[in-house]
């Protein structure tokens, strides 16, 4: 009984360390008070294009993670707010946003998306909020106020044609309009771009 124990104990401890020696952590870069605020692990010590990524807030906690495949974005990356509460879930194929959600600190929907074809980000300012669009050749994307009343949503049948409707934060209907012209559809709605 005793071999048995000894030998299994032998043989975690060679898996443990083999599959530690697989991966391979590097720390980027370090916050003034010395906690880590991003560090990468590479999937393969061969591989450096291909890896995961945590970046932290000063005090420790994870503000978000994802990975790259072949120095691209792929899969889910998703962020969080100070306290742990989830912010923003992205998903990626190589490089391209697929879709999104974005919530409010108190977990309600902030936006959400679906992108057939990714083109640009992009922030629109109206009355002190934020909305994000993500504008492809195809897709869908809304967006609610902080109670929970939808204020827009945008369909993109084409790169030449969108329908959009906005509310404002009564539920009163602003606008309502289908996008037709320059090839982007947020060109067509007078949205000025910005940097996110």
């Amino acid at each position: 009984m005793k071999k048995y124990t000894v030998l299994l104990l032998f043989v975690s401890l060679f898996f443990l360390e083999a599959c530690s020696s697989l991966e391979k952590e590097k720390i980027i870069q370090k916050w003034p008070n010395g906690q880590i605020r991003y560090k990468i692990i590479y999937q393969s010590p061969e591989d450096t294009t291909s890896y995961s990524f945590i970046q932290y807030y000063e005090n420790g906690e994870i503000y978000s993670k994802g990975a790259y495949l072949k120095d691209q974005k792929n899969g889910t990356i998703k962020s969080w707010y100070k306290g742990g509460k989830l912010c923003s879930e992205e998903i990626f194929t190589s490089d391209e946003l697929k879709s999104f959600t974005y919530l409010y600190e108190d977990g309600s929907l902030k936006s959400k998306g679906v992108v057939a074809f990714y083109d640009t980000v992009l922030q629109y300012d109206s009355v002190s909020k934020s909305r994000f669009y993500v504008i492809g050749d195809r897709g869908n994307y809304k967006s609610w106020y902080q109670g929970g009343r939808l204020e827009s949503e945008m369909c993109i049948i084409d790169s030449n044609t969108a329908l959009f409707v906005e509310w404002d934060s009564l539920g009163v209907l602003i606008r309502r309009d289908t996008l037709r012209g320059t090839g982007n559809p947020v060109e067509m709605a007078g949205v000025k771009k910005n940097k996110r």
